[in-house]
């Protein structure tokens, strides 16, 4: 199969086989897998499968703010993975990951996961919250960095489950043939994710015979 990197400009479903006219080419196929977010998916099928496209576009998304620090040499005050933070301590922190444990680096390297799109005088607060109470460490990083993420991870509200019914329903009769990946199905974990595109892939093998 052949591997390209363009921009998807719009996809149509004629009588038995999709359109996918791409900013350089249309490409065919009987068989569609769309592994995309919820909203960018459903932009994308307004015109072909409006029902479709209205759910998913009703799925909410956060936005987070991802924010990097860095220290010379092993400052962690504890051998692990990271943390999560539950959400009764009502902090904006979601959690942290220890990226010099997972990676086997000599010297510290975090990255932790902020509600929402904080301003810049915020994100530093909230790093010194991460440092001091979190972490316990005194020294100053001597790297940081940060960025904001729109629409970053989808948010499984209450009803999810019986948006995801009427999606499937809706699917088998607007769109057959078409099958949808990403971490607002079946769960947000790369875990989950895998387990989705395995099932996917299999129904796709099964097609082929």
């Amino acid at each position: 199969f052949p591997v390209t990197i363009e921009e998807i400009i719009s996809i149509q479903k004629e009588k038995d086989e999709w359109s996918v006219q791409t900013s350089q080419n249309i490409w065919k196929a009987d068989f569609l897998i769309m592994a995309l977010p919820a909203f960018v998916t459903a932009k994308l099928l307004q015109d072909t499968a409006p029902q479709t496209a209205d759910l998913l576009r009703s799925i909410p998304y956060q936005d987070l703010t991802s924010i990097q620090m860095g220290w010379e040499g092993d400052v962690l005050p504890f051998s692990a993975f990271g943390y999560l933070v539950p959400t009764k301590e009502r902090e904006p922190v979601l959690g942290t990951l220890f990226d010099s444990k997972m990676f086997e680096r000599k010297d510290t390297l975090i990255t932790s996961l902020i509600r929402g799109l904080p301003t810049e005088k915020e994100v530093e607060e909230i790093a010194q919250t991460i440092e001091k109470k979190h972490l316990q460490i005194d020294q100053k990083p001597s790297f940081f960095s940060y960025r904001k993420l729109l629409q970053a991870i989808p948010q499984y509200e209450l009803g999810h489950f019986e948006k995801k019914k009427a999606l499937k329903k809706s699917l088998s009769q607007e769109v057959l043939g078409l099958h949808l990946i990403g971490n607002y199905l079946e769960g947000v974990s790369v875990n989950d994710c895998m387990k989705n595109s395995k099932n996917v892939a299999e129904i796709f093998f099964s097609y082929l015979g």
